[in-house]
């Protein structure tokens, strides 16, 4: 194989492996190791907020929120109670006391039944919560005061709703890049390189 093959077939393998890091980079879970993978929503009559691939290694529901409080613009406010911490206020629209609208919240599809600060991320059977939901609105509740469902009320800002990338995916793409860069310049050496070739001959 001459010099001009050689160089054909490796330009032509950095772009496969710079597409290959390209592509594997941006569509990786958005985990790192050690840390749970969470999915947090947001719901009001009028919209919902859904983060996916949200990546934490706290313990509570409030330490998670609290982490992410700035990079999602939750505008979160808590109170203290006898039962820990709760939740008054988030994306800008505060409980309504007149009105009877609160925040309530699911593990996993099933309301809390502890407060954001006590309840843990982290199941009685080792495994970790995947999904995080609250409702703003008026609770329905049973004869024993369990929550049944949420009558949800109007309420959030116009918040962005973009989902962090993790770093591994940062690097991931990054290094495909640069390869996909050195795939360019050699294709650039390839051409210059055929060039000057013709150039010769025709001399």
């Amino acid at each position: 194989m001459n010099k001009v093959k050689t160089t054909i077939v490796s330009v032509v393998i950095l772009a496969v492996a710079a597409v290959m890091l390209i592509v594997y980079g941006a569509t990786l879970p958005k985990t790192d190791n050690g840390q749970k993978n969470l999915t947090l929503e947001i719901k009001y009559e009028d919209k919902t907020y859904t983060y996916e691939g949200l990546t934490t290694d706290k313990g509570t529901v409030l330490e998670f929120l609290e982490e992410y409080n700035d990079y999602l613009d939750l505008s979160l406010v808590t109170e203290d109670s006898v039962y820990g911490a709760y939740i008054t206020s988030m994306k800008n629209t505060a409980q309504n006391d007149e009105k009877g609208y609160y925040y309530t919240y699911k593990i996993d599809g099933e309301y809390a039944l502890l407060g954001v600060s006590q309840q843990s991320l982290t199941k009685e059977d080792g495994s970790y919560v995947s999904v995080i939901t609250f409702e703003y609105g008026t609770q329905n509740y049973d004869e024993n005061f369990n929550t049944l469902s949420t009558t949800l009320a109007k309420g959030g800002d116009d918040s962005r709703t973009a989902t962090p990338v993790s770093t591994q995916a940062i690097v991931l793409i990054a290094v495909g890049a640069v390869v996909a860069l050195a795939a360019v310049a050699g294709a650039v050496k390839l051409i210059i390189a055929k060039a000057k070739k013709s150039k010769d001959e025709r001399n």
